[in-house]
């Protein structure tokens, strides 16, 4: 077995090499689907208004644009808890549900 691992080791490194090559070829060619502009920048803002810490006038106006133009029915609510915690982080003696 040995032998015939040593004498085909070559062969077969080469075989990977080229079958990684052709898949980051197929993989950088193809970059998903087309999306509209408008979709992109929905997604972007729902992220954002997910994961980042921003100030309370943020959260409340991506969630009015979240909720009007991007069709997303609970980012109003959603804004409105978010930004009641960025006001909490100046004022300690606000209570958010």
């Amino acid at each position: 077995m040995k032998r015939w691992v040593g004498r085909h080791a070559p062969d077969i490194a080469l075989w990977f090499g080229g079958l990684s090559l052709l898949a980051a070829v197929v993989v950088s060619a193809w970059d998903g689907p087309k999306l509209p502009d408008e979709v992109k920048a929905c997604r972007l803002l729902d992220v954002a208004m997910q994961e980042a810490d921003m100030a309370e006038g943020w959260y409340l106006e991506a969630g009015k644009v979240l909720g009007g133009h991007c069709g997303i029915k609970e980012a109003p609510v959603e804004a409105e808890r978010k930004a009641c915690f960025a006001r909490r982080k100046n004022d300690n003696t606000i209570d958010c549900e």
